[in-house]
């Protein structure tokens, strides 16, 4: 039954692999009177998000680039060769650096592209540091791309 519990802990976002959360699992498992608090309810009870040993830095913001930016280049298009793939790079650089490289998530929120032709983007995030990193904004074929609007969040100490 316990274990059923513990699995149930992955969807609110808790690596139950760490030491301390093994520690607290092992506690509640064989202290936890399972008619007065479940061993989840009284996991959750005694972690907190960000331990004080823990100097957690979360940096985020939206971007915007098109047609209007320097060096745009991927509203012409390629000739229909799926090998020709045109990228446009955004240098990103944080408020504030981290002490060793963070991991970072792009989403794309929006984009123009022209209707006439399949629309292929891709949006990857490269040469990440304790700095920034770089966004690369991927297209190929024939599809032109007037604007792309991506959000990025990075995660680090």
């Amino acid at each position: 039954a316990f274990f059923k519990k513990e699995r149930r802990l992955v969807g609110i976002g808790l690596n139950l692999r760490t030491p301390v959360v093994q520690s607290v699992l092992a506690g509640v498992q064989a202290h936890t009177n399972s008619d007065k608090l479940g061993p989840v309810a009284a996991l959750i009870s005694s972690l907190t998000m960000y331990p004080s040993s823990v100097p957690w830095n979360v940096l985020s913001a939206n971007v915007g680039v098109g047609l209007l930016t320097e060096g745009w280049n991927l509203a012409e298009a390629g000739a229909f060769d799926p090998g020709d793939v045109r990228t446009f790079t955004v240098e990103v650089t944080f408020a504030s650096f981290f002490t060793s490289p963070p991991v970072v998530h792009l989403g794309l929120t929006g984009f123009d592209i022209d209707q006439r032709d399949s629309g292929r983007i891709t949006l990857k995030a490269t040469a990440i540091n304790e700095l920034g990193f770089q966004a690369v904004i991927s297209t190929w074929a024939s599809t032109r791309i007037y604007a792309v609007v991506f959000s990025w969040v990075a995660i680090g100490g």
